[in-house]
């Protein structure tokens, strides 16, 4: 399982950036309808047996608008916990100075999933769609690579000297916070994210790594 149990699943993806134009602001708004019509009826119903058209008769668009913002299906999933990568790369380079890398990856991690999917009532349920309909779950590796690569851009930020060790740091601490995420969805939810997240890093300390 890639990271999709640690996706981003915002209550509503409308910009809160007030100098956006009425057109922004309003295409924003069919977006967030799209995407929280989408997860509504892929759980209901399955990913595979919703239709395209049925997003779009609940939202009260066309087909064509739903292609527009959303070329696949698989985007409508995926493309808010894709769009969230930028934070880790500004919060990983934010990290004290004097920070062990690995302390800071896990730091930024576990903050990043508490603000994000932990906020979302249904982000288990969503880790599990993903889990079990391939057509999402290979996607998900999209979201993987991009942990890895923001963690490693942040890192290099924050220590320019550190751009040798940065990408093994980077899947280090990706592949920790995904055995954590396994572990989650195996307890279906009985321990919190962030708690599995922790106790994977708490581990990794232990063996001296």
């Amino acid at each position: 399982m890639a990271l999709n149990a640690i996706a981003h699943y915002p209550m509503s993806l409308i910009p809160a950036n007030t100098h956006l134009s009425l057109r922004e602001r309003q295409n924003a708004a069919v977006r967030s309808e799209i995407v929280q019509s989408g997860i509504k009826r892929f759980l209901d119903c399955g990913f595979d047996e919703t239709t395209t058209d049925e997003i779009a008769d609940d939202v009260g668009v066309s087909r064509r608008t739903v292609f527009r913002h959303f070329p696949t299906k698989e985007d409508i999933v995926l493309s808010g916990p894709l769009a969230s990568v930028g934070q880790l790369r500004a919060a990983v380079a934010a990290c004290p100075a004097n920070e062990p890398p690995l302390v800071c990856m896990q730091s930024t991690i576990v903050k990043h999933v508490a603000a994000q999917a932990e906020r979302h009532p249904g982000a288990l349920l969503i880790a599990k769609l993903i889990e079990k309909t391939p057509r999402l779950r290979s996607r998900s590796h999209e979201l993987t690579d991009a942990w890895e690569s923001a963690l490693t851009e942040g890192l290099i930020d924050r220590n320019p000297d550190q751009a040798a060790q940065a990408p093994l740091i980077s899947v280090v601490a990706v592949a920790t916070a995904r055995l954590g995420a396994r572990r989650w969805l195996a307890a279906d939810g009985a321990i919190t994210l962030t708690a599995s997240i922790n106790h994977a890093f708490d581990e990794l300390a232990l063996v001296g790594l």
